[in-house]
């Protein structure tokens, strides 16, 4: 299977993606690929660009106070409670009446 991409160039590294969808007993499943590619100017050919596999993944932990700001749905601080709205405090959500 071939196909010709006119903005890629050869010295281009290029990210390619690719989906298999498996539809069986009514139940879809997704797989989901994506490779790094190089050209090499020696054999004149695409070849995958390796960056090695995981070794660790390290939890992030973050340090949050309570601090009793009062924040909106969308994040933004407010200054007083709003009525009959929610927000959030200390990582809470709340309804005003």
């Amino acid at each position: 299977m071939y196909a010709c991409f006119g903005q890629i160039l050869t010295t281009d590294t290029v990210k390619v993606c690719y989906d298999v969808m498996i539809y069986e007993s009514g139940v879809l499943e997704v797989c989901t690929r994506c490779d790094w590619l190089t050209f090499d100017q020696n054999s004149y050919t695409w070849i995958l660009y390796n960056i090695g596999n995981p070794t660790a993944v390290k939890q992030v932990e973050f340090n949050i106070a309570n601090n009793g700001k009062i924040y909106d749905l969308l994040g933004r601080e407010l200054v007083e409670i709003p009525v009959g709205e929610m927000y959030i405090r200390n990582r809470m959500l709340y309804i005003s009446k």
